[in-house]
């Protein structure tokens, strides 16, 4: 268990009574911290599982409603918590998936597999992954929202947005400050500018939000540079 990892009682009551549902072919259950999606499970099944899908549905019922995200493999297939994912552009966890799972997790049932969770092999894939989600997905959801006048809620998206751009950039190899001259302070400019104090009278307005939205632009823009 890594230290300061606090397991509420529920997942931990539910991640035992999984353990009995699912029998042998469940081998470990951890729980991990993220982030940005605030906790997760990693289920383990069997290699030798008779009917993984089946395996997997008991799973992802028992488990519902009861934390942000659930991954179910099998041991073979942990290698996968290192490659890059495809989930949802404002929730997809996989960029930091593999570091969490290994670094801020705690084991609830089984056997320990945190030693055989591989770490990306090339984290620039996960920048050029992000910046391609953020250019066909996420742009067209802060223009609706500054079209549809939710100017708060833009300028406090583009600050989590920003803040998950730069935990992916900085993954690669050298970190940030070599790699990317410029994108933190871009980011520094975002936090002042959705900061509490700037949250008042004109915290919500137009101008504040194309601010927002702009000086996010830029940042993509700089973490872009060298990304095919």
């Amino acid at each position: 268990m890594a230290g300061g990892i606090t397991v509420p009682d529920g997942i931990a009551e539910r991640a035992g009574h999984l353990a009995e549902v699912v029998g042998e072919e469940l081998e470990s259950i951890l729980y991990y911290e993220h982030p940005f999606t605030a906790c997760g499970l990693l289920v383990v099944v069997s290699d030798r599982a008779q009917s993984y899908v089946d395996v997997l549905a008991t799973i992802y019922q028992a488990l519902q409603g009861v934390v942000p995200k659930v991954h179910c493999l099998r041991r073979r297939e942990l290698f996968q918590l290192a490659l890059p994912g495809c989930g949802p552009a404002l929730l997809d966890d996989q960029p930091h998936l593999a570091h969490c799972v290994k670094y801020r997790s705690a084991l609830l049932y089984g056997k320990d597999y945190r030693a055989e969770i591989p770490l990306p092999a090339d984290p620039g894939l996960f920048l050029r992954a992000h910046v391609r989600d953020y250019r066909h997905h996420l742009r067209v959801h802060f223009l609706k929202l500054l079209a549809g006048g939710e100017y708060r809620k833009l300028a406090a998206e583009a600050v989590v947005e920003a803040r998950r751009l730069l935990s992916t950039a900085a993954m690669g190899k050298g970190g940030l400050a070599e790699r990317r001259s410029g994108a933190g302070e871009v980011a520094a400019q975002l936090e002042a500018l959705a900061a509490p104090p700037a949250t008042g009278p004109d915290g919500g307005s137009a101008a504040s939000a194309i601010e927002a939205f702009w000086l996010l632009e830029r940042l993509v823009r700089q973490l872009a540079e060298g990304t095919p």
